[in-house]
């Protein structure tokens, strides 16, 4: 567990007077980890990916950004989206104050089965997930959901009409797409992935994105988005300009239907 910060739960208390409700634990973050397990995903990209969040959950970095914060301590789950009939919480809402937590965290979602889905329904993902906020036990001074996939949004709801029903609840989302293969990895994937996450999918103060390309960047990429998020922090371009993209705001530049046109369209064909 990590060491208590006298000093600093004043200070939290102070700044955030209320109280946490009846039976709740007052907690820095409660984060949602909301992954892609449709079946656009490969077998590789599914244990790239499940790879990347057990080493970074268990790192020394990632515990010891959790300990610095004001109360010391966040509450994670781990939920696998597809589609309506396919998103379910893998690991339920836990509390991660230290090592030993994360550990216990990670080891169960290592041996968790890693099984595919059928669409990539991300507002339906969302939703399940912001809905899994209520009742989960936390009170945090903050809540976000962090979503990973490799393909637009396609079918359900439309996805930029959840988003906002999830920002509006008070939780930002954050992005990681996977851009892999884009020109060969199917029908509803496309290289502007990024760009669809980034206009379409995220959502809130400080929201921020980092697209994925190769296969070896992937444990990078969540480790760095989940030390933003446990840190608080807004996003920050880096010097290329490409590996965290900041929000666009304004008019949409993204089609947000693309995904649901793209499979309107392969089954026109397999009508004619």
């Amino acid at each position: 567990m990590c060491s208590l910060k006298m000093l600093a739960m004043i200070f939290v208390l102070a700044l955030f007077p209320t109280a946490p409700k009846s039976g709740e634990s007052q907690v820095d973050l409660e984060l949602a980890l909301l992954v892609d397990r449709s079946n656009s995903m490969r077998p590789r990209e599914q244990l790239l990916q499940r790879e990347g969040y057990v080493r970074a959950i268990g790192s020394p970095e990632i515990v010891e950004l959790i300990c610095a914060g004001p109360l010391g301590r966040i509450a994670l789950t781990y939920i696998e989206f597809s589609d309506s009939e396919d998103t379910y919480t893998a690991i339920p809402w836990t509390l991660i104050d230290g090592v030993a937590s994360a550990r216990r965290f990670t080891a169960s979602l290592a041996e968790y089965p890693l099984t595919s889905g059928g669409g990539t329904i991300i507002s339906h993902g969302l939703l399940f997930a912001a809905d899994s906020f209520d009742g989960n036990g936390f009170d945090g001074l903050r809540r976000t959901i962090d979503v990973s996939g490799d393909g637009p949004n396609s079918g359900g709801v439309p996805v930029v009409e959840a988003r906002d029903d999830v920002v509006a609840r008070g939780i930002r989302i954050n992005g990681l797409p996977i851009l892999l293969d884009p020109d060969t990895a199917g029908i509803i994937r496309f290289k502007d992935l990024d760009s669809y996450y980034r206009d379409c999918v995220i959502g809130g103060a400080g929201a921020f994105v980092i697209p994925v390309t190769r296969p070896e960047h992937i444990g990078d990429a969540i480790h760095r988005k989940m030390a933003m998020e446990i840190a608080g922090g807004e996003s920050i371009e880096h010097e290329d300009g490409r590996d965290i993209l900041l929000p666009v705001l304004g008019e949409l530049p993204t089609d947000c239907k693309i995904g649901e046109k793209q499979i309107e369209k392969l089954y026109d064909n397999e009508g004619d």
